[in-house]
């Protein structure tokens, strides 16, 4: 994003990779779930179908196609706040942008889960004046420190405010 000559970036981020544990525990053991029967299997003396080794490599490549996926999803969800403007964008080849002047915003929330706050994540969601219920808010989803952020918005808020009124 390119931001215009008198704006000033407050924080830029992608989802963390840890916001996806759930994910990554589903498919990873689908993943090595070819390796594990064929060890069964074997263990028992029956037959596999082909080479033990291929069975292995396939849930390597299985597994290495999840972890490619899951970069690649990350890095397509941009989030950017800057100091007049809210921005989320995603996508590569087709695009979904949403923004919001900063003004606009009403209130921030945080969400987290039990296992969000553990591993450090979690979701700031900004409530605008949209007129649309499209519009009207903004989410961030999977952050780390998500109420870092919240902090660094509230304080630039704060002194934008001690600099109009003084």
């Amino acid at each position: 994003m390119e931001l215009h000559p008198t704006e000033r970036l407050i924080w830029r981020g992608h989802p963390a990779a840890r916001a996806y544990v759930g994910w990554y525990a589903k498919w990873g053991i689908l993943a090595i779930l070819p390796a594990l029967v064929t060890t069964l299997m074997r263990s028992q003396d029956r037959g596999i179908g082909m080479a033990y080794w291929k069975w292995v490599a396939l849930s390597v490549v299985l597994l290495v196609l999840l972890v490619g996926i899951d970069v690649v999803r990350r890095a397509t969800i941009d989030y950017v706040v800057t100091d007049q403007r809210i921005r989320i964008r995603r996508g590569t080849l087709s695009r979904h942008e949403q923004s919001t002047n900063i003004e606009k915003i009403q209130n921030i929330n945080t969400f987290q889960s039990v296992l969000g706050r553990m591993l450090g994540i979690g979701d700031v969601e900004f409530g605008t004046a949209g007129s649309e219920v499209a519009d009207a808010s903004l989410r961030f989803e999977g952050i780390a420190r998500p109420h870092e952020l919240v902090a660094r918005l509230e304080g630039h808020r704060t002194r934008d405010q001690e600099t109009t009124t003084t």
